[in-house]
């Protein structure tokens, strides 16, 4: 194991063993791995072995940091598999504050019909209804493993940074629309927000292949606004 040399630090004394790890893995000797076995270096797949580094800050969301609140003891984010974001958990003109969960996905018929109830409803109680409540149901007869739950998200303090927290949303944004791209051609259909009393959203057909702005715009239609930043994508329809 070769040392740390003074030289991998930094003005502050500091050691980023991310930069000395890269460093000895980028060693000559150890880019082509072992050539003891001079047979199964001959048959190796990998020829060579390339590391890279990525400094604190690069990636997007690194400041994304929140608290769940919510779970019982022996209980936690590990533990549940089937996870709701529901838009009407959401308090208006915020960001989610509140998921459900439970451990176990299921779609029989009674807990569909379970999703579909009002949202003061939707997650409460026991799943009693549910045909696998045989095996959820714990020993008091009243609650199940598979119940659902109402899980808080907070921002951890000292650790949230919400310009990460908005950077994220925009790569998810922009992800979303590339995946749109893909899929949207002449003659298919899309939907649009409107701000309409009676309509959540207008749909359209396309008309013209997506096209991508040069300049920030602001495109009107149907009296809705809708403003575009250079490089994002748009398309146009009836």
């Amino acid at each position: 194991m070769k040392r740390v040399e003074s030289h991998d630090r930094d003005e502050n004394g500091l050691v980023s063993l991310a930069e000395v790890c890269h460093k000895i893995l980028s060693d000559p000797e150890r880019r082509q791995g072992a050539k003891s076995h001079a047979k199964r270096a001959k048959n190796r797949k990998i020829d060579e072995r390339i590391y890279l580094v990525r400094p604190v800050g690069i990636s997007s969301g690194e400041g994304l940091k929140f608290i769940y609140k919510g779970f019982e003891k022996d209980d936690g984010l590990r533990s549940n598999y089937h996870i709701r974001a529901d838009p009407e958990l959401f308090e208006k003109n915020t960001r989610p504050n509140n998921i459900a969960m439970r451990r176990f996905p299921c779609f029989c018929q009674p807990c569909v019909d379970k999703m579909m109830e009002p949202i003061a409803t939707r997650y409460t109680g026991p799943s009693n209804m549910c045909i696998y409540w045989g095996i959820f149901k714990k020993g008091d007869g009243k609650t199940g493993y598979n119940d659902w739950k109402l899980i808080s998200l907070l921002p951890k303090p000292k650790l949230y940074k919400e310009e990460d927290d908005l950077e994220a949303l925009e790569v998810a944004v922009h992800g979303i629309g590339r995946r749109m791209e893909d899929q949207m051609h002449v003659d298919r259909f899309g939907a649009y927000i409107a701000d309409d009393e009676q309509y959540d959203y207008y749909l359209f057909k396309c008309t013209v292949a997506p096209k991508q702005v040069d300049k920030d715009e602001v495109f009107e239609f149907d009296g809705n606004e809708f403003p575009v930043k250079e490089g994002e994508l748009y398309w146009e329809g009836l």
